[in-house]
């Protein structure tokens, strides 16, 4: 989506895909052992893009070893719960506030599908894809 984003990966393409794998490997053993990983965009960050570099995360999670829902939930329950927060979000439950997406795969059955969004609901209103100018599907 940008081109050029990271021009010293090219200049040393063999470390970074070290440095990658390390990093892989100490967050699915940090996981594994107990520690509680949230997801989140880094913004302000040159060329990060807020939302489509959440899901860019989710999917390096689960290329790292995560499961598709253990990666979910990095951005939901657990970031709900290091806020302190958990008995009012996080997770779908009656009582529970919740802003929802509504997709059109399966992310459980690959977590790309995370991108293929068919509908925005936030504060109980659909908010997307009206701020396209379009109306969402009605079934």
């Amino acid at each position: 989506y940008v081109a050029n984003r990271f021009p010293t990966i090219r200049e040393d393409h063999e470390g970074w895909v070290t440095t990658r794998r390390k990093l892989e490997e100490f967050l699915l053993l940090f996981k594994n052992q107990g520690g509680k990983v949230l997801a989140g965009t880094d913004t302000p960050w040159p060329y990060l893009v807020p939302g489509l570099s959440l899901h860019e995360e989710l999917e390096l999670m689960v290329k790292a070893g995560f499961t598709p829902l253990e990666a979910i939930q990095t951005a939901t329950r657990n970031a709900a719960e290091a806020l302190n927060r958990l008995d009012s979000m996080g997770t779908l439950e009656t009582g529970k506030r919740a802003d929802l997406v509504i997709l059109e795969g399966n992310p459980l059955d690959d977590i790309r599908n995370t991108k293929k969004i068919h509908l925005v609901i936030k504060g109980g209103k659909a908010v997307w894809p009206q701020a396209q100018g379009q109306k969402p599907a009605t079934s």
